[in-house]
């Protein structure tokens, strides 16, 4: 545990893993996560919180990697500070149970260079902008939940070939899943809106399929 310090852990290792790691109560510029250039890099029961600095957990250049049980909330200190800031180039990388609340922008945002990503589990609550921003395409989104964030509960916008599949998206400030013009060909299926401040879905796009929602 690193509390009310600083520390940016970087990890261009291959093949390596980060597990029962705390980094809290930071107002360094570095007290963050910071993760580039790995390869099947394994990261579980993970917290990141309560940092008064930039984003909580950083990636880039990230390929067939794995999150399990990770948390980062509360962190940031302006409004593109992102709980989850998925950079460029991450591919076929999976999160599982991950969580990202009260953050300062996004819940987990991702970059459209990145590809071929899976949620699992994952939650989003009380965040400052959307609670999933979803640009990469051929993500999968499974069971996962968007609550009280202060822009949408799963924002679309460049997508091609997404799936979501029985997730939540409650009491957002806008729309409870919002494509933009450029998204086509995303699966939609038994998904549950309620009571989200504009439309349940924001249907713009092309070619996309809706399901039991």
């Amino acid at each position: 545990t690193v509390s009310g310090g600083a520390t940016s852990i970087f990890t261009p290792v291959s093949y390596s893993n980060l597990e029962n790691i705390t980094v809290q109560n930071s107002a360094d510029t570095s007290g963050n996560i910071e993760i580039d250039r790995a390869l099947y890099l394994r990261l579980s029961n993970v917290i990141v919180r309560g940092n008064t600095v930039a984003n909580g957990i950083i990636m880039s250049r990230l390929i067939s990697s794995h999150f399990s049980n990770v948390e980062s909330s509360y962190n940031g200190n302006s409004a593109a500070d992102d709980g989850f800031d998925i950079g460029d180039f991450v591919f076929k990388t999976g999160f599982i149970n991950c969580r990202s609340n009260g953050n300062l922008g996004d819940g987990f945002s991702q970059a459209a260079t990145s590809e071929d990503l899976t949620f699992l589990g994952c939650s989003a609550e009380g965040n400052t902008g959307d609670g999933f921003d979803i640009d990469a395409d051929r993500s999968r989104l499974i069971s996962c939940i968007s609550v009280g964030n202060d822009a949408n509960g799963f924002l679309l916008n460049t997508v091609d070939g997404a799936f979501l599949s029985g997730c939540t998206s409650i009491d957002n400030a806008a729309d409870g899943i919002a494509f933009g013009a450029a998204s086509s060909f995303n699966n939609i299926r038994d998904c549950v809106l309620v009571d989200n401040d504009a439309y349940g879905i924001d249907i713009l796009g092309s070619d996309n399929l809706f399901d039991g929602c």
